[in-house]
């Protein structure tokens, strides 16, 4: 997680365009996905040929050789006459238009943080998979995530962020109800891929729009916005599961994925909320910047009437 955040803090501070930023978000965010979309399948083919030590053991070796590549490659800098400018974290959560995106990113996030854990077991009990399967079955959801991450980015830039987030949260939501009618394993391949490229889209289209919050309204310093972010992730995968684990128990694991769905497309209507975001008067002077830069450049990005974030 803190590399998730320091990366995304750095992108947004060296690509202040939002097309470039979009872009290389999506790229980011495409390392993420190729991550999970392995380690799924390597995890469970791993164990399931020399046991649960290994794999543990070839994941520590790479981000040990990682961590050496990164610290002689991007040495840490401190700037310590910015760490005093920055927005605080309070400062920021009552921003209704970041809690309203971060709000949608923790409620997408759930959806694979309740299903990760519940998912296997009801393998076990209704289709007896073979062991290696449990860890394969997310694969289609890892392939929707890294399409959804890496493409719609830019895409939702330009269509408008919002609406993109409205249709992967319907998207979402009607996967995870579709998901209890599988009969068999091969059943949950469109399901899962739907799953995975809905939050794809949904983090696309609002990671770079955190940072542009923060330009239009705030201090552009990223690093406590992208920290609050994470924290709803991390509330999502630590909530997501407890919760499930007692709705599946005792409601079943049919009754808990509709129930997931429908709370996403329920919720859906919060982006509406951020089809305009009203911008400080002491910001004026960075939109107008960015107006020029973006005409200048000859992209077709713009956001709309300069505080629109879409069409």
């Amino acid at each position: 997680m803190h590399v998730s955040l320091a990366g995304m803090g750095l992108i947004s501070s060296r690509y202040p365009e939002e097309v470039d930023r979009s872009k290389n978000m999506g790229v980011a965010l495409s390392g993420i996905a190729a991550g999970v979309l392995i380690g799924y399948p390597f995890g469970s083919i791993i164990y399931d040929a020399a046991g649960k030590a290994l794999p543990f053991a070839l994941i520590a070796i790479c981000i040990a050789l990682l961590g050496v590549i990164q610290y002689l490659g991007l040495p840490p800098q401190a700037n310590h006459e910015t760490i005093h400018h920055s927005t605080s974290s309070k400062t920021l959560l009552k921003d209704p238009y970041i809690l309203a995106v971060v709000v949608t990113i923790c409620v997408s996030t759930s959806a694979m943080a309740i299903l990760e854990p519940c998912l296997p077991l009801w393998l076990l009990e209704t289709m007896q998979p073979e062991q290696w399967q449990l860890g394969t079955a997310f694969v289609p959801d890892s392939i929707g995530y890294f399409i959804g991450s890496s493409f719609f980015g830019v895409f939702a830039l330009r269509v408008g962020r919002w609406k993109c987030a409205i249709v992967a949260m319907i998207v979402l939501g009607l996967s995870a109800i579709c998901i209890p009618f599988a009969t068999h394993i091969y059943h949950l391949i469109l399901p899962h891929f739907g799953l995975g490229i809905g939050i794809g889209v949904v983090d696309a289209s609002f990671m770079p729009l955190l940072a542009y919050l923060v330009d239009l309204r705030h201090d552009a310093l990223y690093g406590s916005v992208f920290a609050i972010c994470q924290i709803a992730v991390c509330l999502a995968y630590s909530l997501g599961p407890l919760l499930g684990g007692l709705i599946a128990n005792s409601a079943g694991f049919p009754f808990l994925m509709r129930m997931v769905g429908v709370t996403n497309i329920l919720l859906s209507p919060v982006c509406l909320y951020l089809r305009h975001i009203p911008v400080d008067v002491e910001n004026q002077a960075l939109i107008h910047r960015r107006s020029i830069q973006s005409s200048t450049s000859g992209t077709n990005a713009k956001p709309s009437n300069g505080y629109d974030v879409g069409h």
